[in-house]
């Protein structure tokens, strides 16, 4: 089992690439399944069983992360792996300022 990524891992990774991370996270479990995760887990081992302990302790601790992202449409093809990206950053800055603005308006749609 190798080392998990994180969602901030991820966001710089997409960033490398010139794509636009929309939302990263981490996967959890249902709240009913993380409360009885430490049953499941004792069960995995008392039977041997190593896909319901990696399935339990992935699920309940939360180690698995997601990442939801966006390639431009100027990009076509594989996109080359671009490791600073200053360019990048004013889009960035710019899209999240949007963001925040579409969601102040919906909640105050005076301003």
């Amino acid at each position: 089992m190798a080392r998990p990524w994180s969602p901030q891992a991820f966001y710089r990774l997409t960033c490398y690439y010139s794509c636009i991370p929309i939302e990263t996270g981490y996967v959890y479990g249902s709240l009913a399944f993380r409360l009885f995760a430490p049953l499941g887990i004792l069960w995995a081992l008392l039977t041997r069983n190593g896909g319901l302990l990696e399935m339990c302790c992935w699920e309940a601790i939360g180690w698995a992360a997601f990442l939801l992202a966006q390639k431009p449409a100027t990009l076509s093809g594989a996109v080359p792996l671009q490791y600073d990206v200053p360019n990048e950053r004013s889009l960035y800055t710019s899209l999240f300022l949007e963001r925040i603005t579409a969601v102040i308006r919906r909640q105050r749609p005076d301003v």
